[in-house]
């Protein structure tokens, strides 16, 4: 209850959110609360998570689809996860919500091995005023489908995971 009333900083502020202490700032000017002194409430809090599209982890009783390779099984769950949450075409989640709640290193992973498949074409990315965000286009479907069932892996993101 006490919890409620107390405000934290920046820094405190950007872990509770899963996010960056940049992307706090970032979401403050996008909601209009410039001069800012970097103290956070719980309500402020909540109020930077919705305007900011900012989810809880998704990743709480998922499971990794059989691989020879891990890093690639992380990624396909990713993108099955995204096609699940209906994340395609123009609806549009924030890109650091598909890694939010990971370890650091399969974060960089997944970091690493989206922005190959937007390369590929498999993924689009979108800036806005509250961050990146992510899409399945529709026109990829197809090949999404092939890669999360593992039957084919597209070659930004075979160079990837081998660098």
């Amino acid at each position: 209850m006490l919890e409620e009333f107390r405000t934290v900083g920046l820094t405190d502020a950007a872990r509770r959110l899963g996010c960056d202490p940049f992307d706090v700032v970032h979401l403050l000017v996008a909601a209009g609360r410039t001069g800012a002194d970097f103290t956070f409430d719980a309500a402020s809090l909540e109020h930077l998570q919705r305007v900011g599209g900012i989810q809880a982890s998704w990743w709480a009783a998922v499971s990794l689809p059989a691989d020879v390779s891990n890093a690639r099984a992380r990624v396909r769950a990713a993108v099955q996860l995204l096609q699940m949450r209906g994340h395609t075409g123009e609806s549009r989640t924030r890109l650091d919500n598909v890694w939010r709640g990971l370890s650091g290193e399969d974060q960089v992973l997944l970091r690493n091995g989206l922005q190959a498949l937007a390369e590929d074409g498999l993924l689009e990315t979108t800036a806005t005023s509250v961050g990146l965000m992510v899409s399945i286009p529709t026109k990829a479907l197809d090949q999404v489908q092939q890669f999360v069932a593992g039957r084919v892996t597209p070659p930004a993101l075979q160079a990837a995971l081998e660098g």
